[in-house]
């Protein structure tokens, strides 16, 4: 995935909060929702200042296209008031 186009490592919004090791939980993705537990691949974890109602989610799985805070303008996205 290109980071360029994640909207929560550019936005100033964005609480990083750390990185969660899926490796022991024991769930798989088809059955929690979550990132399949059979990888050793850590997923960083972040808040967002703007969107309280995401709670903890994955800063590399919303774009620019996808958050309502951001608009298109001739110079690219800005964030919105």
């Amino acid at each position: 995935m290109n980071d360029v186009k994640n909207v929560c490592w550019n936005c100033p919004e964005v609480k990083l909060i750390g990185k969660v090791n899926f490796e022991s939980c024991g769930q798989s993705m088809l059955k929690s929702g979550r990132p399949d537990c059979s990888t050793s691949e850590a997923r960083h974890i972040a808040e967002c200042g703007r969107r309280p109602e995401l709670g903890l989610f994955d800063p590399t799985s919303i774009t620019f296209e996808e958050c309502p805070e951001w608009a298109t303008t001739s110079q690219g996205y800005v964030l919105k008031e």
